[in-house]
């Protein structure tokens, strides 16, 4: 059966505590940082700790922080800044492919280096996308700010 953005909405949901962000900001940030060999996050705005980045979005960040030479900085934490509306200074769009193992497969279309563990130039984002945004949007602009 196919994942929908229904079916991520309807898991949310169904977690104790879990909400969804209800910000009229049209730019968003998360705080990733490095611990005990992942990349994670924490938002206590939508009830996520130690959140993991994981099936080639942990990668992508990998390949970012060592494209910019900033790879040891950036595990002590960084700014992830991003939107649906393109934005000054962005250092990637995302292009939403699909969903699948109810989360939300992206590309890359502009890195042509980029390769998670299967080899393809895509990164699966899990459900909690689904707490920014009510549907996986189709493009997701990004911005790295290593403090």
């Amino acid at each position: 059966m196919k994942t929908t953005n229904q079916q991520l909405n309807n898991y949310n949901e169904a977690i104790e505590g879990r909400k969804v962000l209800e910000s009229s900001n049209s730019i968003l940030v998360i705080h990733p940082y490095y611990d005990r060999g992942m990349w994670v996050f924490d938002d206590e705005r939508v009830e996520l700790t130690k959140e993991p980045f994981v099936a080639g979005a942990d990668r992508f960040i990998d390949y970012h922080l060592n494209k910019i030479e900033k790879y040891e900085e950036g595990k002590k934490g960084f700014n992830m800044v991003f939107s649906v509306i393109p934005f000054k200074d962005f250092d990637y769009e995302l292009q939403f492919i699909n969903h699948d193992s109810m989360g939300s497969v992206y590309e890359i279309p502009t890195v042509s280096d980029f390769k998670n563990k299967q080899g393809v130039n895509q990164i699966w984002l899990c459900p909690a996308l689904n707490l920014y945004f009510k549907n996986s949007p189709a493009k997701i602009y990004v911005a790295f700010n290593i403090y």
